[in-house]
């Protein structure tokens, strides 16, 4: 399955406080196992890559 990634997703992956961070977690790691293919917009990389500091050096392993 294909799946679109917005800006939102990678907030949720990172803000643990957030209803959904264990199921967006859960997610990630599905495409990182190849379960999903997933991609993103420049729009989402330019947004993620303008966010303040630690938002822009945060990784997802």
């Amino acid at each position: 399955m294909k799946l679109y990634l917005e800006t939102t997703m990678f907030n949720y992956y990172f803000d643990t406080a957030r209803d959904g961070h264990a199921d967006t977690v859960q997610l990630f790691e599905e495409v990182r196992i190849g379960k999903h293919e997933a991609y993103t917009s420049g729009y989402t990389v330019e947004e993620l890559l303008n966010a303040p500091e630690p938002k822009q050096s945060n990784t997802i392993p």
